[in-house]
């Protein structure tokens, strides 16, 4: 089974769209963080008709800054601890192929999901993995709960909430600590999802806090 977690920060307008994304039967966690917008209420009125949906509202939460980490974490306590977890940014809905087929057709620990606009492929993502220039990035990532586990049991949180603050480095540094743990990862060619990346430079202060967290890795440097 698969539980799905949705960390947003006023997507309201996309709140349908997503949800209509992922198959009906599993476990929505939707983390609306600090939302402004419409996005508690397109979402309590969707509870209405399915109870499969859990809200949580960050506002009363006092965050500050960057807190992806923090939210993706947040909702994994709420899913059932046996089941895989899929994690979607709340304006990454699919608009090519289907999000069910990419995770029954997953072979590997962890999965990662292209976007519209991607440079990435499937070949690429493997010659990278593990290499200073991985393309493993959380927009769209799925995972076995062992491998949930794993990683875990080795930094005490799926999602490291220290590299968090500096936009960029959060999903590459996770997918470096996955090569090192020897959890196998794709990208996956059956979906793809809403968008681009509108950013693809990193500060020199967020590359020294990626390189210091893989030193004691064993990564790729090349």
């Amino acid at each position: 089974m698969t539980d799905v977690i949705i960390i947003a920060q006023n997507e309201g307008e996309h709140v349908q769209k997503i949800l209509d994304s992922i198959d009906p039967t599993w476990l929505v966690i939707y983390v609306a963080d600090r939302c402004t917008d419409d996005t508690i209420r397109k979402l309590d009125a969707i509870r209405k008709k399915r109870d499969n949906i859990i809200v949580i509202d960050t506002t009363g939460m006092e965050l500050k800054g960057r807190q992806t980490s923090t939210c993706r974490n947040l909702g994994l306590k709420f899913t059932d601890p046996t089941h895989d977890v899929l994690f979607l940014d709340g304006d990454r809905y699919c608009v090519e192929g289907s999000v069910k087929e990419a995770i029954d057709d997953c072979t590997t620990d962890t999965l990662c999901f292209p976007l519209q606009d991607d440079t990435r492929t499937k070949d690429s993502f493997r010659i990278y993995y593990g290499c200073v220039n991985c393309e493993f990035f959380s927009c769209g990532l799925f995972f076995r709960r062992y491998a949930i586990d794993k990683i875990i049991r080795w930094q005490g949180s799926l999602f490291n909430t220290e590299l968090q603050a500096e936009w960029g480095i959060e999903d590459t540094a996770l997918g470096d600590l996955c090569y090192h743990l020897n959890l196998t990862s794709a990208l996956t060619d059956k979906c793809k999802l809403r968008g681009s990346f509108d950013r693809n430079n990193i500060s020199k202060t967020a590359r020294l806090k990626r390189f210091m967290f893989r030193e004691p890795l064993n990564v790729k440097w090349h």
